[in-house]
């Protein structure tokens, strides 16, 4: 497949993507129901960038769900090898997304948003009381969270619907918003995701023109270049006005980028400070933003500029908390009247932003996007989609093995509709997400299960994890698709969410990563083979070949026993017997922990455990040769 196949794919338009991506959803037998569930499912890992069996994802739908169907709490996620940024920047809060989904004749408009909005606001005021156990669990950890929650946390309500909402949809968005608040109080949010959201985030996505003003003082240095000062007060409305026309606020910050910048990262607590204390002199202390535009076009009096298909790419920070505390002044209301309240409102109009308008097509963004950054503390892991390794990796497994690798949400549902279109370009049957595979190999390689299973950031650019990954043990296409078979290899297994064989696999998916590839590093140590990442790589191809298939079997039956006895509570090495497992015996936050495989003498049992399965490993099995011994002599052949 060439570059050009694999990036240039413009002529896919979107009603080809959306028929894509319901596929699915359309299967003759499934009940309306069914349909929702798996639609609510889909749009929500896809929007969210989560995995399915994420503990952190709970399912609702159904009889006494409160009005919720899925619930998922992103926690405030900071690398703690990265002492810089934790030291520098205080930490965002933790996220609840209650999702609301409406697949189809579902949804009926503004009268919908409302009554399924009103059960979920009864639904956390605990004025329902006709909850399925599910729900009853999740509005326990809600109700804990309200009463621990600080001003950087929030629970946001959000309505999935196939198509975007129309403006007399989110003007009752609106009203719900300000419903909620009065209610619930100002960690109360509402927002909305589409298909049209995920496409808008997917590549590619034909870009339709959005034209939206925003007033201030501009100077024309350059034909293609913008300079002036905004007040905050109007880049307020700027701000509430792209997301009346397009539902959604943080797609402002996802051009060409895997996520936004703000909420869901970290927010310069000097900015908010700032902002409720002395607004009118906010632009002596603040940088500016950067605006990216296809195009733009200033009034005679240089007093407004009309932008065509915005992109906020430097000053997401200051945008984002901007808009967190304006709409706590502005949005608060009540018939009364405050002097605090109003001089404030003086003082913000004072209060300006030094704002940059750049044109540019989308080759220059990237750029753009990465040169107005490199002064700030926004570092490379923001920026997932630009990074040439990820392109790179994308290249060499499509040229390779014949796998599409998605490095950005919705691009597999992309690449699907593109074969369709044009039936004469390369066909994938197969895809794999480069972050899932990034984590395995983390897991298994770097020997990382409770990291991989309880975190994201290590293994973004940028991240602890990632740069052992990409720096002092570099990876390839080759590392890659030997991750993407061992986490196709552990799905046949039923490890994890929703595994039938055995309850304990839900939970244990990164272990048995890691126990599996120890247990081939342990043949390669005792063999004299090379025993780092890359020979572990090697070997495990090795094994992948037609001839090697029942020794690859033994290895990986070896590494179910380890994980099924270490979750049986009747082993002498149980999980339920460790040392520090009585503190919390909670195994979800026990298969989080970020020592778990290090070997330490907090996980006795399973080093133990292990050690006692690497020894049986070697015996020989009524007189033929050990497993062992039948991989050691496979690799040594294959080197030979």
């Amino acid at each position: 497949m060439t570059t050009e196949e694999l990036s240039d794919q413009t002529e896919v338009t979107f009603d080809q993507f959306c028929e894509e991506w319901l596929q699915e959803f359309t299967e003759e037998g499934l009940s309306s129901t069914e349909k929702g569930r798996r639609f609510a499912f889909k749009i929500v890992t896809q929007w969210l960038d989560v995995n399915g069996d994420d503990e952190d994802l709970v399912m609702c739908d159904g009889s006494g769900d409160g009005g919720i169907d899925i619930a998922y709490l992103r926690r405030s996620d900071v690398d703690t090898d990265d002492d810089k940024a934790r030291d520098s920047q205080s930490v965002s809060g933790d996220i609840w997304y209650l999702f609301q989904s409406k697949y189809g004749s579902a949804f009926q408009g503004p009268e919908t948003i409302l009554m399924e909005g009103q059960k979920v606001i009864a639904t956390l005021t605990e004025e329902n009381g006709r909850l399925a156990e599910s729900t009853r669990q999740l509005l326990g950890r809600l109700s804990t969270f309200r009463r621990q929650a600080s001003e950087r946390d929030r629970i946001v309500l959000v309505f999935a619907t196939e198509r975007a909402m129309s403006e007399s949809d989110r003007r009752t968005l609106d009203d719900l918003r300000v419903l909620g608040k009065k209610r619930i109080g100002g960690l109360f949010e509402v927002e909305e995701v589409s298909l049209n959201t995920i496409w808008a985030t997917s590549p590619p996505a034909p870009e339709p023109v959005l034209s939206l003003p925003i007033k201030g003082t501009f100077v024309d240095p350059s034909s293609g270049l913008r300079v002036g000062t905004v007040s905050l007060t109007d880049l307020y409305e700027f701000l509430k006005e792209y997301r009346t026309k397009t539902g959604n606020l943080d797609q402002l910050y996802e051009k060409n980028v895997r996520q936004f910048l703000g909420g869901r990262r970290k927010i310069n607590r000097g900015i908010a400070d700032t902002l409720n204390d002395n607004p009118e002199i906010f632009g002596l202390y603040n940088n500016g933003i950067t605006i990216v535009v296809s195009d733009f076009s200033t009034d005679s009096a240089g007093n407004s500029c009309e932008l065509f298909n915005p992109y906020v790419v430097n000053g997401c920070q200051t945008t984002r908390t901007i808009w967190e505390v304006l709409s706590q002044y502005l949005e608060a209301g009540g018939t009364g009247d405050s002097s605090a309240i109003r001089d404030w409102c003086v003082k913000a109009e004072r209060g300006v932003v030094v704002t940059k308008i750049v044109k540019g097509d989308s080759a220059s963004i990237n750029n753009i996007t990465r040169y107005t950054n490199s002064q700030t503390a926004v570092r490379e892991q923001d920026f997932l989609a630009l990074r040439s390794d990820f392109s790179e990796w994308a290249k060499d497994m499509a040229a390779r093995y014949d796998i599409f690798l998605e490095i950005q949400r919705g691009g597999w549902d992309s690449q699907r509709a593109y074969q369709k279109s044009h039936p004469n370009s390369k066909q994938f049957t197969e895809y794999a997400n480069a972050f899932e595979l990034i984590k395995v190999y983390g897991a298994g390689w770097l020997c990382e299960p409770g990291h991989a299973f309880g975190r994201s950031r290590p293994f973004l650019p940028g991240g602890s994890v990632f740069r052992r990954i990409t720096e002092t043990e570099p990876i390839n296409a080759k590392d890659f698709y030997a991750a993407y078979q061992l986490h196709k290899l552990a799905k046949q297994f039923n490890f994890g969410r929703g595994g039938t064989v055995q309850q304990s696999r839900s939970q244990t998916r990164y272990l048995y990563y890691f126990v599996a590839i120890e247990l081939l590093r342990d043949v390669l140590i005792r063999g004299g083979h090379d025993r780092s990442a890359r020979g572990v790589t090697e070997a495990f191809h090795i094994l992948l070949q037609k001839d090697n298939q029942e020794s690859l079997q033994l290895m990986l039956d070896a590494a179910i026993e380890v994980i099924d006895e270490y979750m049986s509570q009747e082993s002498e090495d149980s999980v339920f017997k460790e040392e520090g497992f009585a503190d919390n015996p909670n195994l979800n936050d026990w298969f989080k922990l970020e020592y778990l495989g290090k070997g330490g003498e907090k996980t006795y049992r399973l080093n133990s455990l292990l050690a006692t399965h690497k020894n049986i490993f070697g015996r020989k099995v009524r007189g033929e040769p050990s497993p062992r011994s039948l991989i050691d002599q496979a690799i040594t052949n294959a080197y030979s």
